[in-house]
């Protein structure tokens, strides 16, 4: 019986965000590793907004520990009647809006080095580049394909067998493959699956 081979991962890539292809590290015929880059997108806006990020959140850690200081000194007068209770209090919720602020640019730092990560695209799986489809100094949209990616470590033959075999074809079935490119040789495979579908052409 003649099939076709398929892979079980077959997936056309695209970036998580639009921008500037800036360099592909792969082409055409290339293996490649699970989380290997592959491609990445000028990514300087998003990197000087991380670093506005990460100053604003040690601005943040800063005011966040004077605040604590102060908090600290105004108890140990307040326990001595030196400083108003009131003022104290004043003085503990500052401390709380500084660590909830200082919570917030946290989140904002991690978002915009997401942003920045985000401008590079890396392999989901083993497997080799079937195809490239774009070229440094192209402008991408999120979604569009730019590479393909096909995984070898598994592949299926897809065979039509005629119905007078059906009942010869199990799970426990032997199954020996020969490929063109390889006359010589022969493969043990495995039936994973028997799909009953009629073809009213040849029956």
């Amino acid at each position: 019986l003649i099939g076709s081979i398929t892979a079980e991962r077959d997936a056309a890539l695209s970036p998580r965000v639009s921008g500037l292809v800036q360099t592909i590290s792969v082409d055409a015929g290339d293996r490649v590793k699970r989380g290997q880059v592959l491609l990445e997108l000028d990514a300087e806006p998003a990197r000087l907004a991380l670093l506005r990020a990460e100053a604003a959140w040690r601005e943040g850690r800063t005011q966040l520990a004077e605040a604590r200081r102060l908090r600290d000194e105004a108890q140990t007068l307040s326990e001595r009647g030196d400083v108003p209770k009131s003022q104290y209090r004043t003085l503990v919720a500052g401390a709380k809006l500084a660590e909830a602020a200082l919570a917030r640019l946290d989140a904002e730092r991690r978002e915009q080095a997401e942003q920045v990560e985000r401008h590079r695209l890396p392999a989901p799986f083993d497997g080799v580049i079937r195809r490239r489809l774009t070229d440094p100094g192209e402008w991408v949209q999120t979604g569009t394909p730019v590479l393909e990616l096909v995984a070898t470590d598994a592949l299926r033959i897809d065979v039509r067998a005629p119905q007078r075999y059906l009942s010869m074809i199990g799970d426990d079935t032997t199954v020996k493959v020969r490929l063109d490119a390889a006359p010589d040789r022969e493969l043990d495979g495995r039936v994973v699956a028997r799909v009953p579908v009629s073809d009213p052409a040849s029956r």
